[in-house]
């Protein structure tokens, strides 16, 4: 317990505050000036639009003032501002639909269909196109199906599935399965992946009968 303090403090208007103080002494005295000291700062950052000078002259008056016989005892070593920052970068594309499944008896596997992904802003990257992932637990253990677009360790456009279905032809007759999809821009951004879908058992030539 003594007299050392650091904090980032949130501002009124969006703004952080980074101090760092101590206090001479130790202990619990060092400790409760201390706490005084924070409480302080605390509530003139709360104030609206004050520079650092007017934040460290408030507080130096208030310390001064409940400090035993006006002795300066304690001092901010650092205090500055640190501004709002806003991302000059592309949004990733919004989410794509939940995938709903299309099983035709003695068919060519399942048909995953999804509605599209868009751009949040008019100017970020247009839609690449999307992954396609199953599993057979709704809550777990999905693995890509339709390519892994960064299996290179570099963003590949190529793989990716350019329209809004999927024919899973790798499906197992008989198999409950679930799908998810993620939408990829030309950047490489990429979408959170959809809901998982209902479970559609794949066909095996005699309806209703699934693993």
């Amino acid at each position: 317990m003594g007299g050392d303090y650091y904090d980032v403090l949130e501002l009124s208007d969006e703004r952080l505050g980074l101090a760092i103080a101590d206090v001479s002494g130790k202990g619990v005295p060092a400790a409760i000036l201390i706490a005084s000291v924070r409480s302080a700062l605390q509530a003139q950052c709360a104030r609206e639009g004050l520079s650092v000078a007017d934040i460290l002259e408030h507080l130096n008056d208030m310390v001064f003032r409940d400090t035993a016989n006006n002795k300066l005892i304690g001092s901010i070593s650092h205090f500055s501002l640190i501004p709002p920052t806003t991302s000059g970068g592309s949004k990733p594309p919004t989410t794509p639909g939940t995938p709903t499944i299309t099983a035709y008896q003695f068919g060519p596997g399942l048909t995953v269909s999804w509605s599209a992904s868009s751009k949040i802003n008019s100017n970020d990257p247009n839609i690449a196109g999307y992954e396609v992932y199953r599993s057979t637990s709704q809550t777990s253990g999905f693995s890509n199906i339709s390519g892994d677009s960064f299996s290179t360790g570099s963003f590949n456009s190529g793989v990716l599935v350019t329209g809004t279905a999927y024919n899973d032809t790798t499906a197992s007759d008989g198999v409950t399965y679930y799908y998810k999809a993620a939408a990829f821009n030309v950047s490489g951004d990429d979408s959170a992946s959809s809901a998982a879908s209902a479970g559609i058992c794949a066909p095996r030539g005699f309806p209703g009968l699934c693993y």
